[in-house]
């Protein structure tokens, strides 16, 4: 999971992923980076197929409808 704004709160409530019967690993940066920056951020996770979704995105789209 990308994290930057907030990690605390999302590290916090998540943990590593247990409760939740999933494993989270963090890729943290210390500033906004959009999605493209934080693709980076992540890059060392990744090595295959893999679904990018920005989450403050998402809240609003949800919203909207």
């Amino acid at each position: 999971m990308c994290v930057s704004h907030l990690r605390k709160t999302i590290k916090d409530y998540f943990g590593e992923g247990k409760e939740f019967g999933v494993h989270i690993e963090y890729a943290i940066s210390e500033k906004p980076l959009a999605i493209a920056g934080q693709l980076k951020t992540a890059e060392k996770f990744v090595d295959d197929t893999f679904v990018c979704m920005y989450g403050d995105q998402y809240l609003i789209s949800v919203l909207e409808k």
